[in-house]
């Protein structure tokens, strides 16, 4: 009987693997998505493994106004997962040896300024480049015109101005969507053809991709699923994409589609011969460590096992994509709705621990530890906060270690440090970067406890103009406070952290103050998590 018994547990399981889920497991999947309900906006999830559709659902709302349900057909915008596709066109011109991925930037778009060190086309696919982000420079100036008017033109045409890079080309990891507006230019330089053409004849249709494009509208007419933002218990805000830009985003599909397209490439397909180990190579950064960024995809483990994966976000859009090669399995969800972006259950987590047998005690491997002086430890000590995230961050010096949330820092270098998988680094005593493994660095500084007076205050008073945001902003003192008053008379607080240096939580930026000789404020710079040192001059007070 227990033989039996044990047949037929191998059986069930078998029949998971090969295109049939029990009663169980998509009960489970079910309770998983009980949040998204009938009359409100959904999403779509889509599961299959050893290449076969095992789960294929649709729940919520696709269109509130016209009381349209999502379906399995319902199109949505992918945003960042849209990355791979750019990537894979580059990939596929590499190999018709129409281009070179070491070769610099500079020779398909001349104009881009020179920085004095060549921006190959391999560091915009690994997100090395150093450019700045378009989008958060318009975040800064404010979305002044109409989404349709922020097109790949002007997104290319803001990314020329920039005077600076964030960093030294191939130094770090800095997550950019101008590298992949430079590369959707590339491609269509290069091949004569529009992105959407070109992936459309070399990808979407030998993938059999029949939802999938680059060139869609959002109407009464479409089936394309709104996004939504919620406002209040009862009531939904269509919340669009400021932008009607492509390459880096703006992908219409299904999860459907998602699922074709990662059995395409993972069965050796795509690519003659595959391209496969050319998507999944990750490169080592300049200090030597890896940047774990492959050919627009995460490379990274879950639990024992590897995960290739691209989660995206736009406007009420949110997406994710995943595949775990060493079990065939790959999940894809698209969704219409932010309301659950802070949920503490994430429902692709929740999926993947219904599929994936989790491997117990696993820790991070560590990194060499060095030795660090007593009094170089203790000068790290203290509150922290950044601008870029909400969670403040208190270092104490305790048994010889600096301690961050009571866990042990590990010296790896002078000024860094290892906190599990996520890098501690030290500019100098007041300012530190933290460094997750898979998402943009965070820069936080030491909280100064010294209050500004209304003189001091009024110091950092006047108008102050950038060429390269292409915008100006008054800083107006109110007794012990500063205001900064953007486009459109958006007004916001300028949170004092420490001489010169100020946080403005509503764009996620930190403000710098320069001074000249005479200590008198000659400009400021304005940096946010993907684009930093945006100088104003101070052109009046």
């Amino acid at each position: 009987m227990k033989k039996l018994f044990i047949l037929l547990c191998t059986a069930l399981s078998c029949l998971e693997c090969f295109g049939q889920l029990s009663s169980d497991t998509i009960k489970m999947i079910d309770n998983v998505f009980l949040r998204y309900q009938p009359t409100k906006p959904g999403c779509q999830l889509s599961i299959s493994r050893n290449g076969v559709v095992i789960f294929t659902k649709a729940w919520g709302m696709a269109n509130l106004e016209r009381r349209l349900p999502v379906d399995t057909k319902s199109v949505f915008i992918s945003a960042s997962v849209a990355k791979q596709f750019t990537a894979a066109a580059i990939l596929l011109l590499e190999q018709q040896n129409k281009l070179s991925l070491t070769n610099d930037i500079r020779s398909y778009i001349p104009s881009l300024p020179n920085y004095g060190t060549p921006i190959s086309l391999n560091m915009l696919m690994h997100h090395t480049s150093g450019l700045r982000d378009w989008g958060e420079i318009c975040d800064i100036s404010g979305w002044q015109l109409p989404p349709k008017e922020y097109t790949n033109k002007y997104a290319t045409e803001l990314i020329l101005r920039q005077k600076k890079l964030n960093n030294v080309p191939g130094e770090v990891f800095t997550y950019s969507n101008s590298n992949y507006i430079l590369l959707a230019n590339v491609v269509e330089t290069i091949s004569g053809m529009t992105l959407n053409e070109f992936c459309k004849k070399h990808i979407f249709n030998p993938a059999k991709m029949g939802s999938t494009s680059w060139d869609h509208t959002i109407d009464n007419e479409s089936n394309v699923a709104v996004p939504y933002k919620k406002k209040n218990i009862d009531f939904y805000e269509i919340d669009l994409p400021k932008s009607a830009t492509y390459g880096p985003g703006g992908l219409y599909t299904t999860t459907e589609d998602l699922l074709k397209w990662n059995e395409f490439y993972f069965s050796g397909t795509f690519g003659k011969p595959s391209l496969l180990s050319k998507q999944l190579k990750v490169d080592t950064l300049r200090n030597g460590t890896t940047n774990p960024y492959g050919a627009g995809l995460y490379i990274g483990k879950e639990g024992k096992w590897t995960s290739v994966s691209h989660g995206g976000s736009s406007a009420g859009y949110r997406s994710h994509i995943e595949t775990i090669p060493e079990l065939k399995l790959s999940i894809a969800w698209l969704s219409n709705s932010s309301e659950f972006d802070t949920a503490q259950v994430n429902v692709i987590e929740e999926i993947k621990k219904i599929f994936i047998a989790k491997t117990e005690n696993e820790r991070p491997i560590e990194r060499s530890e060095i030795k660090i002086s007593e009094r170089q430890l203790k000068n790290y000590t203290g509150l922290f906060k950044s601008a870029q995230s909400d969670v403040d961050v208190q270092i104490a010096y305790e048994d010889n270690y600096l301690k961050a949330f009571g866990t042990k820092l590990i010296p790896v270098a002078k000024h860094m440090f290892n906190f599990g998988n996520v890098l501690f680094s030290f500019k100098n005593a007041s300012h530190l970067t933290i460094s997750p493994p898979v998402t943009d660095p965070m820069r936080y500084y030491k909280v100064d406890t010294l209050k500004l007076s209304p003189a001091r205050i009024h110091e950092y008073q006047g108008k102050f103009y950038s060429v390269e945001a292409g915008a100006s902003f008054d800083v107006i003192a109110t007794g012990t406070n500063l205001k900064f008053t953007q486009t459109h008379k958006v007004e916001y607080k300028l949170d004092p952290i420490e001489k010169d240096v100020f946080f403005l939580k509503d764009l996620n930026a930190d403000i710098h103050f320069h001074r000249d000789k005479n200590e008198r404020i000659k400009g400021m710079s304005l940096s946010t998590g993907r684009a930093t040192q945006i100088y104003f001059i101070k052109s009046s007070n």
